[in-house]
């Protein structure tokens, strides 16, 4: 259309009048069937040249209400992305926008935004106490820098707690358009959650350092006497138990009795873990 109407407007600088006949414009532009239709592209060429910079500005107003959304952490929906398209149309004027699916597929697609499954949610406090706990961990990573030197590498340890399942099911499946809810089977729903936690002792050289502490989860917290007879006997493994498979304090000092302090030499040792309540209690 613009080719047509640039070729068709064209003026000879001369005589200051059109370069070219519709005659001339008709051989050129085949499709275009009538004289008539110079005006209608005319109009519809005006109409977007003011229509595009009102839609980029609709995108921007998106994009940026999405990043506002996702820095506070809140989930965001195909319906809130028409929401704030629609509203900033109406704010300009632009009445026939309808922001179409077709539309919002091509705005995430633009930004590489898709629909990701939530893996962990937190709460308010947390984001915003998010620059605090980075200045903290700054910290915490200078101090520990001034007192390696003092230590041999085999002697500064690193310890934590790693829940782990005995069955992992999927969190996705393509299932019937529509169904109310949507259910996966599996063997056990105890296995599928925290079944039993270990926690290594690892040094700054990469050794392991001492026996592994492993927490399996039993009723009642205790174990039976059929699995005590049976379970194997090593001396780099320390096992015990619990009602949660989760360290409980006095299975934090039972680890401490039984896999770090029977290791540890005369040497000077560093020891970094976590800042949990059961695993920062002084005593002892």
């Amino acid at each position: 259309m613009k080719r047509a109407l640039e070729y068709y407007d064209a003026i000879n600088p001369k005589t200051g009048k059109r370069s070219h006949t519709w005659k001339c414009v008709h051989n050129k532009f085949r499709r275009i069937a009538h004289q008539s239709y110079m005006a209608r592209f005319r109009e519809y060429v005006e109409k977007e040249g003011t229509k595009k910079p009102k839609v980029d500005s609709i995108e921007d107003y998106v994009y940026n209400n999405f990043e506002r959304a996702r820095d506070i952490l809140c989930p965001v929906h195909d319906m809130d992305l028409k929401r704030w398209a629609i509203r900033k149309a109406r704010m300009i004027s632009l009445h026939d926008f309808v922001a179409s699916d077709h539309w919002i597929l091509n705005i995430k697609h633009k930004h590489d935004i898709c629909s990701r499954k939530i893996i962990k949610v937190v709460t308010k406090r947390e984001v915003i106490n998010e620059t605090e706990i980075k200045k903290s961990a700054e910290q915490f990573v200078i101090e520990v820098k001034s007192l390696l030197p003092h230590y041999n590498d085999d002697f500064v340890l690193n310890t934590d707690q790693s829940g782990l399942q005995l069955e992992f099911p999927s969190t996705r499946t393509l299932s019937y358009r529509g169904e109310k809810t949507t259910l996966a089977a599996v063997r056990s729903i105890n296995a599928a959650t925290h079944s039993y936690t270990i926690q290594p002792t690892i040094s700054m050289s990469g050794k392991l350092f001492g026996p592994v502490y492993i927490c399996l989860k039993e009723a009642n917290g205790r174990m039976s006497e059929n699995i005590k007879a049976n379970l194997p006997q090593m001396k780099n493994v320390v096992v015990t138990c619990s009602a949660s498979g989760k360290l409980t304090t006095s299975l934090v000092e039972y680890w401490r009795d039984k896999c770090l302090i029977p290791s540890l030499l005369s040497q000077p040792t560093l020891l970094l873990s976590d800042s949990w309540s059961g695993q920062g209690d002084r005593k002892g």
